[in-house]
């Protein structure tokens, strides 16, 4: 946001600054019917395209159906189906139930899980080019979901994701095995393809910093 990040800037962030200017939008669109002509075609036109556009991303947010080309946000349903199948594999026999310990390679896909999961993961992000490049860093650490937070549960069952294609480049991909050094007795336990978006999933016990 804004007051947490301000080496960068987003169109989105003054999102709720535009809705008082739809107050002025019948007037604007009167004044187009009133010039007839394209003005007219206009006045029609552009109020039927933004609801159009407003049932479709609700659609997509609803489904899950990824309608919209966001490569970057879409298979949330998917992603978050395959790890509720791998929590009942981290509650040892006896053990209190409460939130299950998830770990993340990189915000997108942390933000979706903690979505989706709710009170039935305790979720956490690791450092990521892609944070650093969108400025989440500060964001995860000031919620204590950061490495730092994570650190304070050493010696806990977690299940690490990892997403490949989320890294651009060859030296991006270096922070795979980054995120690999988080667990101790890793355990691969299979991956998840949505699209272009791949996975992977590690049993693991967080390690000791």
């Amino acid at each position: 946001s804004p007051w947490t990040d301000v080496s960068h800037n987003y169109w989105h962030w003054p999102q709720l600054g535009y809705v008082p200017l739809l107050i002025l939008t019948p007037g604007v669109l009167r004044r187009w019917a009133e010039r007839g002509g394209w003005g007219r075609v206009g006045a029609v036109v552009a109020p039927a395209l933004g609801l159009s556009l407003l049932l479709v991303l609700m659609v997509d947010a609803l489904t899950a159906r990824t309608i919209l080309p966001l490569r970057g946000f879409s298979g949330w349903a998917e992603l978050s189906a395959a790890v509720r199948e791998r929590l009942p594999e981290l509650v040892s026999p006896g053990a209190v139930a409460g939130p299950t310990l998830i770990i993340a390679d990189n915000y997108v896909a942390g933000s979706q899980l903690a979505f989706a999961l709710g009170d039935a993961a305790d979720v956490y992000v690791l450092d990521h080019p892609l944070n650093r490049k969108h400025g989440r860093g500060l964001q995860f650490h000031l919620w204590g979901k950061d490495e730092a937070g994570l650190a304070q549960r050493a010696g806990e069952s977690a299940l690490l994701i990892l997403e490949p294609t989320a890294l651009k480049s060859a030296d991006d991909h270096s922070s795979i095995g980054r995120a690999l050094t988080q667990i101790e007795s890793g355990n691969p336990c299979g991956e998840l393809r949505v699209g272009k978006r791949r996975f992977e999933f590690h049993y693991g016990i967080v390690r000791q910093r």
